[in-house]
């Protein structure tokens, strides 16, 4: 009985999740986050990969490979939002 409730619950969360993302706004990198981005050179983390992940939100129950993905792409997006924002207060 516990796996049916279980099921049951991931249903319900997996809708909510679709919802929500219908409703959020698309994030678009800038222009200088892209230059950053570049001028870092990381070898995963190039300006297509963040393009293309910082607006997943995949369930981490429904699909975790994808989910722990976004996760980085986000955290990267996060850190380069900030250098951005050091450099043009300069």
């Amino acid at each position: 009985m516990k796996n049916v409730i279980f099921v049951c619950d991931v249903a319900v969360a997996d809708r909510r999740w679709i919802g929500s993302m219908r409703r959020k706004k698309m994030i678009k990198l800038t222009e200088l986050e892209k230059q950053i981005i570049t001028e870092l050179g990381d070898s995963l983390y190039t300006v297509e990969f963040v393009e293309a992940w910082i607006n997943r939100s995949d369930n981490v129950i429904i699909n975790p490979f994808a989910a722990l993905q976004a996760m980085g792409a986000k955290g990267y997006h996060q850190a380069v939002k900030r250098m951005a924002a050091l450099r043009g207060s300069k």
